[in-house]
């Protein structure tokens, strides 16, 4: 179920680039969300991506939160770090433009972070201090998927297609992007779709 923001949320990190990673040796060979964070002003989350790149994984809780409660078109993805070191931070999305990712972290159970800066992108950033954060099911996605749908709906009906059209654009679009986020890599790393 979705839940609305609590009273306190951290800051957003700034997203600087997204893509996806995959690999046989990450989350059983699945494409792997990645998000370049801007850590230049938190150097707190830089030195945690770094600690848990070289340590055994530590504890990790998420929560997905609701934003504006009237068109719900954000949608915020809450950390909290209890291992090696506390931290919390919030990953701020806006569904009709951002939707793919959100898809494919509730999809693939996790999503890869990366320490970054601005113009930074996920092919330009492969050596760079990185952790896989597991993102557990925790029955959101059945309030997703209406929530997905109805956004990208609302979104080409604004871009000019009829409701009927609108509609058949966004099922066909949310199921493209679901076999790729499904597919499962045997060899090599790739990144930056």
């Amino acid at each position: 179920m979705l839940k609305f923001a609590p009273l306190y949320l951290p800051k957003a990190i700034t997203i600087v680039g997204d893509g996806a990673i995959a690999d046989a040796s990450l989350g059983e060979g699945r494409l792997i969300p990645a998000l370049v964070l801007d850590v230049q002003p938190h150097p707190a989350l830089a030195s945690l991506i770094d600690v848990h790149e070289h340590t055994p994984p530590g504890d990790a809780a998420s929560q997905w939160i609701g934003r504006g409660l009237v068109n719900r078109t954000n949608i915020t993805l809450h950390l909290r770090f209890e291992r090696p070191s506390i931290y919390e931070m919030a990953l701020d999305f806006h569904v009709p433009d951002q939707g793919s990712v959100v898809d494919g972290i509730l999809l693939s159970h996790g999503v890869m972070l990366i320490s970054g800066k601005p113009g930074d992108r996920v092919m330009t950033t492969l050596n760079n201090p990185k952790i896989l954060v597991e993102v557990p099911d925790t029955g959101f996605l059945p309030e997703w998927n209406k929530m997905y749908r109805k956004a990208l709906i609302k979104r080409f009906k604004k871009e000019g297609l009829a409701r009927s059209q609108a509609i058949e654009v966004a099922e066909a679009g949310i199921a493209r992007s679901r076999e790729m986020w499904l597919l499962r890599q045997r060899g090599r790393a790739t990144a930056g779709l």
